[in-house]
């Protein structure tokens, strides 16, 4: 048998045979059911969750804040990093901001967005956008800065205006820092959307985590983190693919 079959066998069964471990120490007694949980009762309550339709509604609500966070984020981040990539007096007036804001921990800032939002999809919303704003912005002007002076120089003698400065220099730099930064910037994201449903919301897998907690239903907290992983890695795959696919170019 070849040794990368022989490895992906045994990567592939480490986890059932975790499971089996845990399930039988669950059972006879070695580690406490009510404290860490046991694989086949989460497994039923996922089932049970997957029938009546529940947990699809909160992957519904989660994956709302998420795109919608996601994309607002994205926009406005672009929009400041665009400025401050282009106008140097912009530059120097938003930069130190955008230093203090990158080197906070943003998630703090979900109490204050329920205090001055209330209760819905608008605190937990601009929760995600401020998370990731900071990191778009400051790609989106490292990218343009990074522009060969070359290259522009070039465009300008080639006849380029400040439109064809946009589109045939400016815009593919831009996204290329874009596709190379989508993946990171979804993780932070996802995370600040679970964050985000952790006060004042009935919906989202943060909600039923936190659903978990209080009621000491640790399959249930066991239950949003298998549909988090589950998701994440579904997401990172589909950005994974399409990063690849955009930038096939550079590989050919």
């Amino acid at each position: 048998m070849r040794p990368s079959i022989l490895l992906a066998l045994c990567q592939i069964a480490t986890v059932p045979v975790l499971l089996a471990v845990w399930q039988w120490a669950s059972v006879g007694g070695y580690v406490s059911a009510a404290y860490f949980g046991a694989p086949l009762a989460t497994g039923a309550l996922l089932w049970s969750m997957l029938v009546d339709g529940s947990v699809i509604h909160h992957i519904g609500q989660s994956m709302i804040v998420l795109g919608a966070g996601f994309a607002g984020g994205m926009i406005l981040g672009m929009g400041i990093g665009i400025i401050t990539g282009i106008s140097r007096w912009a530059n120097d007036i938003l930069e130190p901001i955008i230093i203090f804001f990158n080197g906070m921990p943003r998630i703090i800032l979900q109490p204050f967005f329920v205090v001055w939002l209330g209760f819905g999809y608008a605190p937990k919303i601009s929760l995600v956008v401020a998370v990731i704003v900071v990191m778009v912005a400051v790609s989106t002007s490292a990218a343009l800065k990074e522009v060969d002076r070359d290259i522009k120089m070039n465009a300008r003698i080639l006849g380029a205006g400040t439109w064809g400065m946009v589109t045939e220099v400016y815009a593919p730099s831009l996204t290329l820092a874009m596709i190379s930064t989508s993946r990171i910037n979804l993780a932070f994201a996802f995370q600040a959307t679970l964050v985000s449903e952790f006060v004042g919301t009935a919906d989202g897998l943060g909600f039923l985590i936190i659903k978990g907690q209080q009621t000491h239903d640790v399959n249930l907290i066991w239950v949003a983190l298998v549909v988090v992983v589950i998701l994440s890695s579904a997401i990172d795959l589909i950005v994974t693919r399409i990063e690849r696919y955009s930038l096939r170019w550079m590989y050919s």
